[in-house]
């Protein structure tokens, strides 16, 4: 299956972007972008557990919303 760019999209807001952030893998393939499978190929399953979201700047935080 070829990557398709159009068929993913932005978190629409600060509080979405934080949540795919902290969920990692698991959050998005909840969503419907993979399959579980995925996360056993993924290091560290797709989460890393020490995010800090207090070191995400805010034009990153633009950027990605």
């Amino acid at each position: 299956m070829a990557w398709d760019a159009a068929s993913l999209r932005r978190p629409h807001d600060r509080s979405e972007l934080y949540e795919v952030l902290l969920g990692g893998a698991h959050c998005v393939v909840g969503q419907g972008h993979g399959v579980a499978r995925n996360l056993d190929r993924c290091e560290d399953r797709g989460v890393v557990n020490d995010v800090d979201l207090s070191r995400v700047s805010e034009r990153a935080v633009e950027h990605g919303t």
